[in-house]
C-alpha cells in the first residue's frame, strides 16, 4: 500500500484518537488544551486553519510517545494526511464562496427559460409601481403637495387595492410619497389587501422622484423585504417602469410604454437575490393593471 492510501486509511483513526481519547494523567499541559480547543472549535463548527494545525499539533506529540520506527512512518503518513485535509478544507471553502454565486445563475437560468418554474423554487423579488389614484385641482390656492383625491381617484384606489390582493401581492415593505393624495390611495387600498406585517414608510424623497432616484432608493432596500410596494407620482413613475422593463407580455409591455394612468398598478419581478442587484432592464414586467381594466 502507497504511502498516501496509507495516510488516507489510517489518518482518520490517528485524528479521531488525538481528539477523544483522555490522558492518563491530570497534570495540564498545552497539548491537552489544544485538544480541549479543537473540540471546542468542531463542535461550533467554526473548523479553520487554526483546527487544521491544532489537530496536527495534538497528534503529532502523541507519535512521539512511540517507538523510533513508528515515529517515522507515523510521521511521514500524518503529514500527508496534514496536506489531504487542507486541500479538502480549502476546496470546502471556495465551495462556500461560490455557492452564492450558483444559485444566482440557478435563478437567472430559470427566469429565462420559465418564470413561472422559478417561482417554485425561489422566493423572487417583487416591486409593485401604484400611481397615486386620480387628484383634485378644485382648489388652485392650494399647495401641489397637498391636493387631495378627487371622486373618481376615491373610487378606483379600493379597486386597485383588491386587484393587489386578487395578484396575492402581501407586502413586506410598503414605501410611499409624503403627499396628501399619495396617503389617501395607500389608506383606500391597503383597506382591500392583506397588509398585516407590513412595514409603511412615508418618506419626503418620494414625492416628485425621478426615475433615476427612485431606482437608485429600490436599491438601498434590505433583502428581508421580498415584495415591495412603491407608491408615488409621474413622471418618475413611468420612467421607472419603463427603465426596469425587459421581457413581459407583449401587450402589456406595449401599455406600458404608451402611458402610466393614475392609479395604474405594474408589477415587476427580479432573478437577483438582492434589491442591490437591480438594474436597468433587469425586470420581468408580470401584470400592468389600471383602474379602467376593471370595469
Amino acid at each position: 500500500m502507497s504511502l498516501r492510501a496509507r495516510a488516507q486509511t489510517f489518518a482518520p483513526y490517528f485524528i479521531v484518537r488525538a481528539l477523544t481519547q483522555a490522558r492518563t494523567t491530570s497534570r495540564p499541559n498545552r497539548y491537552s488544551a489544544n485538544r480541549r480547543a479543537t473540540k471546542s472549535t468542531i463542535a461550533t463548527g467554526n473548523s479553520n486553519q487554526t483546527t487544521i494545525q491544532t489537530i496536527w499539533v495534538t497528534i503529532h506529540h502523541r507519535i512521539e510517545k512511540t517507538s523510533p520506527s513508528n515515529q517515522t512512518i507515523g510521521a511521514k503518513m500524518v503529514s500527508m494526511a496534514y496536506r489531504l485535509l487542507r486541500i479538502k478544507v480549502a476546496r470546502g471553502i471556495a465551495l462556500l464562496r461560490n455557492a452564492r454565486q450558483s444559485l444566482t445563475r440557478v435563478a437567472r437560468l430559470l427566469y429565462n427559460r420559465s418564470p413561472k418554474a422559478q417561482q417554485l423554487l425561489f422566493r423572487m423579488l417583487t416591486l409593485a409601481l401604484l400611481r397615486h389614484a386620480k387628484s383634485s385641482w378644485d382648489d388652485l390656492q392650494l399647495d401641489d403637495f397637498e391636493r387631495p383625491l378627487n371622486e373618481r381617484g376615491r373610487r378606483a384606489a379600493p379597486v386597485m387595492g383588491r386587484v393587489i390582493a386578487e395578484r396575492s401581492l402581501k407586502p413586506d415593505l410598503i414605501l410611499c410619497s409624503t403627499s396628501q393624495r399619495t396617503r389617501e390611495t395607500l389608506d383606500l387600498a391597503r383597506a382591500q389587501f392583506d397588509a398585516v406585517g407590513s412595514l409603511a414608510e412615508f418618506e419626503d424623497g418620494l414625492y416628485l422622484a425621478s426615475a433615476d432616484e427612485l431606482l437608485a432608493r429600490v436599491r438601498t432596500i434590505g433583502t428581508e423585504a421580498k415584495t415591495v410596494l412603491l407608491i408615488g407620482h409621474n413622471p418618475g413613475m413611468h420612467g421607472l417602469a419603463l427603465t426596469l422593463a425587459r421581457t413581459g407580455d407583449a401587450k402589456s409591455l406595449n401599455r406600458l410604454e404608451e402611458k402610466f394612468p393614475t392609479a395604474a398598478l405594474a408589477v415587476f419581478t427580479f432573478p437577483q437575490m438582492s434589491w442591490s442587484e437591480v438594474g436597468p432592464a433587469g425586470g420581468r414586467l408580470e401584470s400592468f393593471t389600471t383602474p379602467r381594466d376593471q370595469g
